[in-house]
């Protein structure tokens, strides 16, 4: 069943209480949002432009967190309303590559960087390491214990799942 028919979508993600956030990145490169009914499975309204950024993730209750993307390559991670208004840093600027994941909970938020990947704290904005490889992208929660990413050292795509510690 196709929905939405855009060019150059990626990261689609549903986000309470009825919205289809997506990334574009032709034309007219930056974050989009439709309205979108659960009930029929049909979108209800026209696309909106959220604000320049990629990788969208949203949490249960709707919050969105996304890379936003300035012209140099140290990007933020912060907190963005569906209206496109910043709020606070989820995460120090530095070179963020391809890949958030915020937990349903909201509590804890992965990041894709140049030097592997990393869980943030939202609460207190701690931060541990995940993996420390570069090629290391994407990765998305299975459950609270356990992320998924895509490892692409080789050059082939490789679909990783990792249980994480305590402290990561």
């Amino acid at each position: 069943m196709i929905v939405l028919e855009i060019d150059d979508v990626r990261q689609p993600a549903y986000a309470a209480p009825g919205y289809l956030v997506f990334e574009r990145r032709t034309p007219n490169a930056a974050l989009w949002a439709v309205k979108f009914s659960l009930d029929s499975l049909a979108v209800t309204g026209d696309p909106f432009l959220i604000g320049e950024g990629i990788e969208p993730s949203t949490a249960q209750d709707g919050s969105l967190s996304f890379i936003a993307a300035p012209e140099s390559v140290a990007r933020r991670l912060a907190w963005f309303s569906m209206d496109g208004v910043a709020g606070s840093n989820v995460a120090e600027a530095r070179e963020w590559v391809e890949g958030v994941a915020l937990s349903k909970d909201q509590r804890r938020l992965l990041a894709s960087a140049s030097d592997g990947l990393w869980a943030y704290d939202t609460d207190t904005g701690a931060r541990s390491r995940i993996t420390s490889n570069p090629s290391d992208i994407t990765p998305d929660w299975v459950d609270s214990e356990t992320i998924v990413f895509v490892r692409m050292e080789t050059g082939t795509p490789v679909v990783i799942l990792k249980r994480l510690t305590p402290d990561g």
